[in-house]
């Protein structure tokens, strides 16, 4: 189902648009979404947490989301 949310099932593509866009600060490019979309069903759920694992060791989450997030009282000046 190309365009449309199919309600009530987990769509990976959508998952994969936010996390980069979450977690990474940018949305996936044509190529990146391409790529993912061409992966088996088997392979998508640990693309995704590589993605994951490499935006959550970038400098983006760790110097501006992850600060972002933080309270008022304890965020770093």
């Amino acid at each position: 189902m190309v365009g449309r949310l199919a309600v009530g099932a987990h769509d990976v593509v959508f998952a994969y648009r936010r996390v980069l866009v979450s977690f990474c600060g940018r949305p996936p490019t044509i190529d990146e979404l391409t790529t993912f979309r061409t992966l088996d069903d088997d392979a998508r759920g640990p693309a995704l947490h590589t993605a994951l694992d490499a935006c959550l060791s970038s400098s983006y989450w760790r110097d501006e989301a992850l600060q972002r997030l933080a309270d008022a009282k304890i965020r770093p000046l």
